[in-house]
């Protein structure tokens, strides 16, 4: 297995070489990531952009010092043609304290959509994003940050981003926002 640390890596360069890393990977095949921190946003990146495809487990968990295991599995989850959920801040169901929930709801050949929860106090740090995308509060209040410029959010706001934009989130009380991600001529 190979071995990537990222550790004197410049950060704005980590995610774009693990995607590079992940997408790769044949089935079954993985990789280990060598960090001096807790990768869990790239977790959550590479979960919203990649679903099912993800084989997350961590090998060492600090604190100078996470090792994760990240493979790819065989086949990727596609939803039928049709989906419809009544309220999507039920369905997004319970966020434990000190926690990051996400759930997969869609995913197309032009879009994959991941409905995620932050309990209060929980923070996604400065990353950015392979694809388009477009997130929407469906519930609670936070900030969405995009370089310099940082949002209050709540229900009913709404961001676009290019590619490439370092972005933050965080939620001053439980936050529910859908993520919406638009792949290249979709």
């Amino acid at each position: 297995m190979t071995t990537i640390d990222v550790r004197s890596v410049p950060p704005r360069d980590r995610h774009p070489r693990l995607f590079e890393a992940f997408d790769a990977l044949a089935a079954g095949d993985a990789f280990e990531l060598v960090n001096d921190h807790d990768p869990k946003p790239l977790y959550h990146q590479l979960r919203a952009e990649r679903g099912a495809a993800l084989d997350w487990s961590y090998l060492e968990q600090g604190p100078d010092v996470w090792r994760v295991r990240i493979g790819r599995q065989a086949g990727d989850a596609i939803a039928p043609v049709f989906a419809f959920h009544a309220d999507l801040a039920t369905l997004v169901g319970e966020v434990p304290e000190a926690t990051i929930v996400s759930r997969l709801l869609h995913h197309d050949a032009y879009v994959k959509v991941t409905l995620f929860g932050f309990a209060a106090g929980q923070e996604l740090t400065e990353h950015t994003s392979s694809k388009p995308a477009i997130m929407q509060v469906i519930e609670g209040r936070g900030t969405f940050g995009f370089g310099a410029e940082v949002h209050e959010v709540g229900p009913g706001s709404w961001a676009h981003m290019a590619p490439s934009v370092p972005h933050t989130v965080t939620a001053e009380a439980r936050l529910v926002f859908l993520l919406t991600m638009l792949k290249q001529g979709g």
